[in-house]
């Protein structure tokens, strides 16, 4: 503890405080009889005086840390000596243990070499027998797990063709049923187009006809009606009822991707999905060419859709 204070201080320059500590170093180490420690505090005190001046103190500890010097060596070499002696009368005793070792071992060398041998040789034929043995099992062992791998990989081989031909038939038998609902979907739609050409036919009859002196208010009366029947009629909830169940969330993925979009133009999509030409869809939504042109011009806005790009492609996507 004194020694690291005093070298602090002697860092920060203060060098009767470094003088002071050292010294209490150099007594206590003295009095335990360190001399390692007193050769460092002695080092450190004639550093202090050479920095201050005081080269008289200076050799008085020169003189002190010579005479340290001079001990330790003395010490060590005395201690070195004992150390050589002493491991000269080991080895002494050493050697003689090992000579009355090997001269022991020497008596009983002979017959216990001849024993040695008679049991390696029997322990390396009971060795050699058993590795053959084991090495005869371990191959029936795997050559039977081979087998049992093949057979099972065999069994699964012929399972994945029975699955992968299941789903096949399963495939087929879905895509069938697909194309007959698509037929009937277009079929109702179909319906739908020929009930409102026909009624149109009517209604235009009917207007020709006023001319020819029909009652205006009667006449205008059958207009109306047939012209409700045009859009709202069982046909066009059925039609609903059936893509609804065919293409089950089309209208709902449509307007989660385009909100803007209005029933009418969802129902537009809707024909485009089951590839109705713009004339069928005119004729079922009992609008003129124009109007079809329009509303696929208001679709496309809606969406964003590049001028190269199909609205009949993009709508096959939902």
């Amino acid at each position: 503890m004194y020694g690291n204070t005093g070298e602090i201080m002697l860092e920060i320059k203060r060098y009767d405080s470094a003088k002071f500590y050292f010294s209490r170093c150099l007594q206590y180490s003295a009095f335990i009889d360190d001399v390692e420690t007193q050769l460092q505090a002695l080092s450190f005190l004639i550093k202090a005086d050479s920095l201050t001046g005081n080269f008289r103190e200076t050799t008085g500890f020169y003189n002190r840390y010579i005479v340290l010097q001079d001990s330790v060596f003395d010490r060590k070499q005395r201690n070195h000596a004992r150390a050589t002696e002493l491991q000269y009368e080991n080895e002494k005793k050493r050697t003689l243990i090992d000579i009355q070792n090997f001269e022991i071992k020497s008596k009983t060398r002979s017959g216990n070499l001849l024993i040695l041998l008679l049991i390696a040789t029997t322990a390396t034929i009971i060795l050699l027998v058993r590795i053959y043995w084991l090495g005869k099992k371990n191959y029936m062992k795997d050559k039977q797990l081979l087998e049992n791998k093949i057979l099972v990989s065999q069994l699964q081989l012929d399972q994945l063709k029975k699955d992968e031909e299941i789903n096949r038939l399963s495939i087929e038998k879905f895509q069938a049923e697909l194309h007959i609902k698509e037929k009937e979907l277009i079929s109702i739609a179909l319906g739908i187009e020929q009930k409102n050409e026909l009624l149109d036919l009517i209604s235009k009859r009917i207007k020709e006809s006023y001319n020819k002196g029909i009652d205006l208010a009667s006449l205008n009366q059958i207009v109306v009606s047939i012209k409700s029947q045009l859009t709202e009629s069982e046909d066009a909830d059925l039609f609903n009822q059936r893509f609804t169940s065919l293409h089950e969330d089309f209208f709902t993925k449509l307007q989660d991707a385009h909100p803007e979009l209005s029933k009418t133009e969802l129902k537009f999509c809707a024909y485009l999905r089951i590839q109705l030409s713009g004339n069928q869809i005119a004729s079922i939504m009992n609008v003129t060419t124009e109007a079809i042109r329009k509303t696929r011009y208001r679709i496309r806005k809606k969406m964003d859709l590049p001028r190269d790009a199909s609205l009949e492609s993009y709508v096959m996507k939902f």
